[in-house]
């Protein structure tokens, strides 16, 4: 069992690169909104201003010394957003899997290894309740991206979920490299 107020700097980069994935996110959404180029602009728009308020209420816990509500805080808001993706685009999108790869990842590193087991256990029931509601009729989710063009903004979901993995990934490998050293 990790003790949750060890680690407060690498706390406190996870927040710090999720508040800059979800600032990029929020002005994606914005120049989309006065583009006009999404149907929906208003309600991504205020979930991603919802998401990023929301990490901003946690780095502001986490300064204060409440590390345990920032760390379950962070890896609620990616749970959060990989299951809102998966709702609404269907478990098919391939940012629902990057986004629970995130969730997994992080839980092992900000709350311990255990926890991302847990939290393998808990993507993957959320991804059967999913498609077993879509399954069964109860919900519908817009797979009209199975038909799309690609775009270049495609990318950039990509590059934000490579980027807090590529950041998760380089602070556990210097943690370890720190204690074999």
């Amino acid at each position: 069992h990790r003790d949750l107020h060890s680690f407060p700097t690498r706390r406190s980069s996870d927040l710090v690169s999720t508040l800059t994935v979800l600032s990029l996110a929020f002005l994606a959404v914005l120049v989309s909104f006065i583009t006009g180029t999404t149907h929906a602009p208003i309600n991504r728009l205020t979930s991603v201003a919802a998401a990023l308020t929301t990490c901003a209420a946690l780095y502001i816990s986490l300064r204060r010394g409440n590390y345990a509500v920032a760390a379950f805080g962070v890896v609620g808001i990616y749970a959060a957003l990989a299951t809102v993706a998966a709702i609404q685009w269907s478990i098919n999108l391939p940012g629902v899997s990057l986004l629970y790869c995130i969730v997994i990842v992080l839980s092992g590193i900000v709350l311990g290894a255990l926890y991302s087991l847990y939290a393998m256990v808990v993507s993957a029931l959320a991804l059967f309740a999913v498609q077993l509601a879509t399954v069964r009729g109860m919900l519908h989710p817009n797979i009209s991206w199975y038909s799309s063009s690609p775009h270049l903004i495609d990318l950039a979901i990509y590059y934000l979920v490579f980027l807090v993995l590529g950041v998760c990934s380089w602070l556990f490998n210097r943690q370890t490299d720190l204690a074999l050293h």
